[in-house]
């Protein structure tokens, strides 16, 4: 049982909760129950196709954005690898394929979030391989690429 903390006030304002989680009920209901008193917004569950159609958009996107310059090449590879299981295909694609070569041979490089954590001496001593594995990854999936763009932007 939940019990309410601080002044009596926070005992009124938090009650419903206490209620709703002293009963023996499913997930699913008490998030029925709670989350529309508590101010959340409960969303509708999506079907695996409307979860594909969105990965798939999220992956024009991201190709997209590498091929005008809008997103870093690498990190866009990256986020194009970690979509190949998202977008209903075969995990063999000959698209999504080129990127999850490409991610699996930058791991080791400060891209993305990660820089954040690296020293300036140490990004600056990584730079060239940057921008050297940026040339080579575009020489080996721009047509991928596009292909991505092509297959998926209805």
């Amino acid at each position: 049982m939940l019990r309410p903390c601080g002044p009596p006030r926070d005992a009124q304002r938090y009650a419903h909760f206490v209620r709703v989680a002293a009963l023996p009920v499913s997930h699913k209901i008490y998030i029925a129950l709670v989350a529309p008193v508590a101010g959340v917004k409960h969303h509708m569950k999506m079907s695996h196709e409307e979860y594909i159609e969105k990965q798939r958009k999220r992956a024009v996107e991201v190709a997209t954005g590498m091929l005008d310059g809008s997103i870093d090449y690498l990190e866009g590879a990256i986020e194009l690898s970690s979509l190949r299981f998202e977008v209903g295909l075969p995990e063999d694609d000959k698209d999504f394929l080129a990127f999850a070569g490409v991610s699996s041979e930058v791991d080791h490089l400060p891209i993305g979030a990660a820089r954040q954590y690296w020293s300036k001496a140490a990004l600056e001593r990584h730079e060239p391989e940057i921008q050297q594995s940026t040339k080579w990854a575009k020489e080996v999936s721009l047509s991928e690429c596009k292909s991505i763009v092509a297959r998926f932007n209805a």
